[in-house]
């Protein structure tokens, strides 16, 4: 049998053809922006935790560390070997050290800063309700550090969070 037919196809299903093309590319378009919405969200979770993770353990070794006298909030660092207070860094970069003279040595030199925790990918770290406690009836107690840490999204002003922790740590220094 021999098909004698050249006309090729015929409109209406060149036509159905496209219009069945342009729907399958419209439902993987779809499906493409919902995978990469929920990427998005996976990945600035997983960020937010590594950076509260990095917090935590940074802000917990210097104050379980902390030497010489611990006053209020402020306390002596090992690191730095000096008094200092934990901040929100300048310009939402992070939770800093601020003191006078750890950068310099000379006390003179005012409220400096030194960069503790920095922020990352628009996560700024917050340090809040740091607070020291000591049971005054037990003269082996070191003491206690209580704090919250928060991490922002955008600014250390901004509301929404993308995560937190709240942290009692034992003081070891002397």
């Amino acid at each position: 049998m021999k098909l004698k037919s050249t006309q090729g196809f015929m409109l209406a299903e060149q036509l159905v053809s496209i219009i069945f093309i342009g729907l399958l590319c419209l439902a993987i378009s779809a499906g493409l922006a919902a995978a990469m919405t929920v990427f998005a969200n996976v990945t600035k979770v997983t960020e937010s935790q590594a950076l509260l993770n990095r917090s935590v353990q940074e802000i917990s070794d210097e104050l379980a560390f902390s030497t010489g006298a611990v006053e209020g909030t402020s306390f002596v660092s090992k690191s730095v070997n000096a008094r200092v207070w934990l901040v929100p860094a300048a310009n939402n970069a992070g939770i800093a050290f601020q003191g006078d003279g750890i950068l310099s040595g000379n006390p003179k030199d005012k409220n400096q800063q030194v960069l503790l925790v920095p922020s990352s990918g628009g996560l700024v770290p917050v340090v809040e309700g740091l607070r020291f406690e000591k049971d005054p009836g037990n003269a082996e107690d070191k003491g206690r550090w209580f704090f919250t840490i928060r991490i922002l999204q955008g600014s250390s002003t901004a509301s929404e969070v993308a995560t937190s922790g709240e942290m009692t740590i034992a003081r070891v220094g002397n």
